[in-house]
């Protein structure tokens, strides 16, 4: 009787089993359908359909194989979401599953970089090296990260080692030319770059892009040109090239191409906020001051951190005559960067217009005390509104103070001559006038000379000498546009101002 039932125990513990397994063999059977599944989708770009699969592998596969790459694969999906903290939830659930698992290390370190935390994302590319000696990717990968934190050096020396595992790394080439370029070696970065563009025409389009750059940073505008064309070529909807190709043009001196160049930018991408800057200082350069304001606002409203920006809003609204919008944007710059000479002058010429010559006084003060290398404009903007209040002994001190710091500036001979007229030193004002056109203009160059010509057509005209002073003002306003608005209340040229050969160059 014992006999008997211990075998029928003995039977009902092998058809347990037998069962056990059937169900255990039906839930990988289901979990590798599920991963199959959530991987098509992944590959379709069906990324909450892959997750969902995803899932499913994980209910259904655990304690199988899938399991731990199922959460790996999961973490992809949430990564290309940005959804940054459950990929890394996910690649660290795989780690725990199979601590031997470099692909979930390396992809975490990807996931980590992305939300900057550099330091983590080193440890975990430096355990799937460790767990995968010849893994190409991870060197790439942890060379990136070095380059974000500024570490060119190690940089280099892990894309180097993803290249000698992986001679045809193409991506490896393309990050170490970047890395090349951020050193500012560039003949290494343009061989780079090259090298890219012969082995994967998929990564070509940035390679010329960023061999273009290398180019115009060199100051070979045509040959930037041609490498940022045919970046275009090859991929028309990269708006980069466009904005890239628009400096070059810029450095041409070419500014209707570039103005095309940062639109088509901007189409591209509406949100391309250095397009916007680009173009916003072009439009404010050729005088077309509305454009300039929509560009900078455009800009702010994307990012409104920015003081460069505020300033440059502001200088439209000054030469617009909008002296209170002017002042504001120069406020707010200041706000933003209490160190800035050139923010505190521009408020206080903004602040002279306005007939508010102590508080322009406070800030050309400010400026002078901020950075010496402004000090000299700062100091003959001072001087003219010592002018302005009737202190005349004390604005030829600013004034003298000015050239003694750059003698070659007409616009500060200028302005000492008009400043000794007022007193009555005509003989000596003269002299100031006199030495303000002897200057050579034609040591400068763009919107520098545009200035020191500027200065000479004040000098002559208070020289009274008509026809110099229109020649002057008409080169100086071709070279930069936005003079004429300047010319308009200058001063300097009020005898000037009803006079119709002048309405003509100016209007």
């Amino acid at each position: 009787m014992r006999k008997s039932g211990s075998l029928w125990l003995t039977a009902v513990l092998i058809l347990a089993l037998i069962f056990l397994d059937a169900l255990l063999y039906a839930g990988e059977r289901e979990a590798r359908e599920a991963f199959r599944r959530g991987s098509s989708l992944y590959k379709q770009g069906h990324l909450d359909e892959a997750i969902k699969a995803y899932t499913e592998t994980i209910e259904k596969g655990a304690g199988t194989k899938y399991e731990p790459v199922a959460y790996n694969n999961r973490g992809l999906a949430y990564a290309d979401r940005g959804q940054y903290d459950k990929a890394i939830a996910d690649y660290s659930k795989a780690i725990e599953l199979d601590p031997k698992y470099a692909l979930a290390y390396s992809n975490r370190g990807n996931a980590r970089n992305d939300i900057g935390q550099y330091d983590a994302a080193i440890a975990d590319f430096s355990r799937a090296i460790q767990l995968n000696p010849k893994y190409a990717k991870a060197y790439r990968n942890r060379g990136i990260a070095h380059a974000h934190k500024g570490q060119y050096d190690a940089a280099i020396a892990d894309y180097a080692k993803a290249i000698q595992l992986d001679p045809q790394y193409s991506l490896a080439y393309y990050n170490r030319g970047l890395a090349h370029a951020r050193k500012g070696q560039y003949d290494k970065a343009v061989a780079d770059y090259s090298r890219v563009i012969q082995l994967d025409p998929k990564y070509a389009t940035y390679a010329y892009n960023g061999r273009g750059n290398i180019y115009y940073n060199k100051g070979s505008y045509d040959t930037a040109i041609a490498d940022y064309t045919k970046a275009i070529e090859l991929k028309p909807e990269y708006a980069h090239p466009y904005h890239n190709r628009g400096l070059a043009y810029c450095g041409k001196g070419q500014y209707d191409a570039a103005i095309a160049d940062y639109s088509k930018a901007i189409e591209l991408n509406p949100n391309y906020v250095d397009a916007y800057l680009n173009r916003g200082k072009l439009y404010l350069d050729r005088a077309q001051y509305d454009k300039a304001v929509a560009d900078f606002t455009n800009y702010i409203q994307i990012r409104p951190e920015y003081e460069v920006v505020y300033n440059n809003r502001g200088l439209a609204h000054w030469l617009k005559g909008q002296y209170d919008a002017a002042i504001a944007d120069y406020t707010k710059a200041i706000q933003l960067e209490p160190k800035s000479a050139r923010f505190y002058h521009n408020r206080g010429i903004a602040y002279f217009d306005k007939g508010e010559y102590m508080a322009a006084m406070a800030d050309f003060d400010q400026a002078m005390q901020l950075d010496r290398d402004f000090a000299d404009d700062a100091s003959c903007s001072k001087g003219r509104a010592l002018v302005k209040m009737g202190k005349f002994d004390e604005a030829l001190i600013y004034h003298r103070r000015a050239i003694s710091m750059c003698p070659g500036n007409p616009h500060y001979h200028a302005s000492k001559g008009f400043a000794l007229e007022k007193m009555g030193k005509r003989t000596e004002a003269t002299s100031a006038y006199q030495r303000a056109v002897r200057i050579d203009a034609n040591e400068y160059r763009g919107w520098q000379k545009a200035w020191v010509i500027y200065g000479q057509a004040l000098a002559y005209a208070r020289l009274g000498d008509k026809e110099n002073c229109l020649k002057a003002l008409k080169i100086s306003i071709g070279l930069l546009p936005r003079l004429k608005d300047r010319a308009k209340r200058e001063e300097l040229l009020q005898e000037y101002w009803g006079d119709p050969d002048f309405k003509a160059i100016v209007e």
